[in-house]
């Protein structure tokens, strides 16, 4: 602390060390004026394989260097805070420049400096109910479009999103073919063939739940006490005498049809009509509903009120919930009649074991107070099922054990690539299969089985481990037969052609959806990038080739440096890699521009304004037409392992591990 003190009054960058010099990061940060952040496209690198912190001499195995562990997050090599939220979304960020900043990376004080923008992939939003599907998954839906899907041990947002930004209040399905229900009365309903579908255009009446008996039919209930019945693809509204809302709906075939709202209220589909029934006291406003195979039914509601239907009759219930008066209860799940959890405000579950009501303990710790809507049953990847509860600003708890912890929603898992479409829209790929797509506000998720990770993203192809190949030009991504087994870490994709290459020294022409392999080297390749007709490849212990037409020919890089990106500039490339090492390079030899010994790049990108170069614990070096290599301040700590940029130059994005993005504007399009 003294040592960072001292540093601090000089005005020199803390180093902080690990064993060795090579676990030692330099963090010297640049001032920006203002931070908010968007989008680009790399040339190569848009992932890369293995991130090895170390510069293996030449004498070491090649081999050996692919077991080299990812850097997962470049706080857990330092004694700082924990960064993940060192920059919320449209907050500024800014310091005093380091006094051996080069005066050429002074802006001029009245002119915007660059912005960041970072986008927090697991704060999804308010979640306002969920299902259990019978396939083992769990969908959520909630404020803005929101739809999540359980898939393994995540919840990604479904992908593509559905076609609206309205509330959705309720989710229910049979089989493959769910049903969605919110704001303004819209329908909505999701099968695997067809995607998504608006049933009904919303017409300003709210509904709030939604029960499906199968494919074809389905209930729904909202405001004023409408009552929708949904068959063979046409709407009916039943009439039931109610004109105060209705909030939760059971639909069985063995069971019939019953809803529950305002005044402790049930109502029943009869034969020839709807029978109401009061069973909580009238005050009551009854949230949920839920049946057990066996008949028994539980319906909880404001204040901890809870009716249980013992079969003949319903009787209202106590629990040992301390608050008074009781927390308001929102959604009702079982596995059984003697298996019954309910969920609602201020983080309180309450468990029915077939004989009484109980507090579950929830230890949280961030989630243990939160506003819990919806609660519904999963299976995990290991085939376990889990019970899960979310609710208000993205909270989420799990069932472990005996006791309620803390989850994520959203996207957490590694990010490795990433490009930009054309229209604006982010493709990103990462860890098992991961495939991301949309605006950065909207992306929605989907994980193919390519058996490993997908290291690098140029449209319309992914690329990853075990040869993996995707095809993201149609509108869902459809994984290709491998026609190798090499890890791939890099691809690159332009109206010349696409060309991709492998860990283990491939490289490969990518055709109509086939790999051919090329000339293979002994060391890993981690880049490749065309300009000019020309094929540029890179990869360890300062591997650097070129392809004019007649073979690949290496150049003298004069380094050992492990190259992880590529980056087409003028009649040549830019090269960055390991000790903060960036050459530009042209067929005839490279020119060493920057380096800084204690980092390490991974990603290279393009606005109209900069050109990027990104890497270990938040490092970002910018490039301009006056400016030479400079450092900028994103404002945070975390990895970034790619950076794309947008075909119109505007933004660019940038991606690492733990779900990290993050957008660039520069300073022009900033003071625009």
């Amino acid at each position: 602390m003294v040592r960072r003190a001292i540093n601090r009054l000089t005005g020199m960058p803390d180093l902080e060390c690990r064993g060795s010099f090579e676990g030692c990061v330099v963090i010297a940060r640049l001032p920006v004026a203002v931070l908010i952040l968007l989008l680009v496209t790399a040339c190569g690198g848009a992932g890369g394989g293995d991130v090895g912190p170390v510069d293996v001499p030449d004498s070491v195995d090649a081999d050996a260097r692919l077991d080299t562990p990812d850097i997962a997050d470049a706080r857990d090599a330092l004694d700082t805070p924990d960064p993940a939220d060192a920059l919320p979304d449209d907050d500024t960020t800014s310091g005093d420049l380091p006094v051996d900043a080069p005066p050429d990376a002074i802006p001029d004080p009245g002119v915007p400096g660059p912005t960041f923008q970072r986008i927090d992939l697991s704060a999804v939003g308010d979640v306002y109910a969920m299902w259990s599907a019978a396939d083992g998954s769990a969908w959520a839906v909630g404020a803005k479009g929101l739809v999540l899907r359980s898939d393994g041990d995540a919840f990604l947002p479904i992908f593509p999103p559905p076609p609206t930004d309205a509330d959705l209040h309720g989710v229910s399905g049979d089989g493959d073919t769910v049903f969605v229900v919110g704001a303004g009365g819209i329908v909505l309903r999701h099968t695997p063939e067809e995607g998504w579908a608006v049933l009904r255009e919303p017409d300003g009446i709210d509904l709030y739940g939604v029960s499906a008996l199968s494919a074809v039919e389905a209930y729904a209930v909202g405001k004023g006490g409408l009552v929708l019945r949904f068959l063979e693809g046409a709407f009916t509204t039943e009439s039931t005498g109610i004109t105060y809302d209705l909030f939760g709906v059971s639909a069985s075939g063995a069971g019939g049809v019953r809803a529950v709202g305002a005044y402790g209220t049930l109502i029943e589909r009869g034969q020839t009509a709807w029978v109401r029934s009061q069973i909580s006291g009238p005050v009551t406003t009854l949230r949920a509903l839920w049946r057990a195979s066996d008949g028994r039914m539980a319906a909880v509601g404001s204040g901890g009120s809870i009716a249980l239907y013992d079969g003949l009759n319903w009787h209202l219930q106590v629990t040992n919930d301390p608050s008074d008066p009781g927390r308001d209860l929102y959604a009702v799940w079982g596995a059984g009649s003697d298996d019954i959890t309910a969920v609602g405000d201020q983080g309180v579950v309450l468990h029915y074991d077939g004989q009484r009501w109980s507090v579950m303990t929830v230890a949280g710790p961030y989630n243990s107070r939160a506003d819990l809507r919806g609660v519904a049953a999963r299976t995990a990847a290991a085939g376990t099922t889990l019970l899960a509860a979310a609710g208000l600003g993205s909270a989420a708890l799990e069932l472990r054990e005996d006791a309620w912890y803390d989850r994520s929603l959203g996207v957490t898992a590694d990010l490795r690539g990433v490009a930009v479409s054309d229209d604006g829209s982010l493709a990103i790929v990462g860890a098992d299969g991961l495939v991301l797509r949309g605006a950065a506000g909207r992306l929605g998720a989907v994980r193919l089985a390519s058996g490993g990770a997908f290291n690098s993203v140029s449209l319309p192809w992914a690329v990853g481990d075990g040869g993996a190949l995707a095809d993201l030009s149609g509108a869902l991504p459809v994984l290709v037969p491998p026609t190798t087994d090499e890890d791939l870490t890099d691809v690159w994709s332009s109206s010349e052609g696409t060309v991709a290459v492998g860990a283990k020294g491939t490289v490969f022409d990518l055709v109509a959806g086939v790999l051919t392999a090329g000339a293979s080297r002994v060391l890993p390749l981690r880049a490749v990038c065309m300009e000019g007709g020309r094929v540029w490849i890179a990869g360890d212990q300062g591997r650097l080739e070129v392809d004019e037409g007649q073979g690949f020919r290496a150049l003298s890089t004069g380094t050992s440096s492990d190259l992880r990106d590529l980056l087409p500039l003028g009649a040549g490339v830019v090269v960055a890699g390991d000790n903060g090492l960036v050459l530009e390079c042209v067929p005839s030899g490279c020119t060493r521009v920057f380096e800084q010994p204690a980092t390490f790049l991974y990603g290279l990108g393009r606005t109209a304004g900069s050109t990027l170069a990104v890497g270990w614990a938040g490092t970002v070096l910018r490039r301009t037409s006056v400016q030479a290599w400079s450092p900028l301040d994103p404002g945070t700590l975390r990895v970034f392992r790619a950076v794309g940029g947008a075909p119109d130059g505007t933004f660019a994005a940038l991606v690492g591990p733990d779900g990290t993005l993050v957008l660039y504007r520069d300073a022009v399009e900033a003071g625009e």
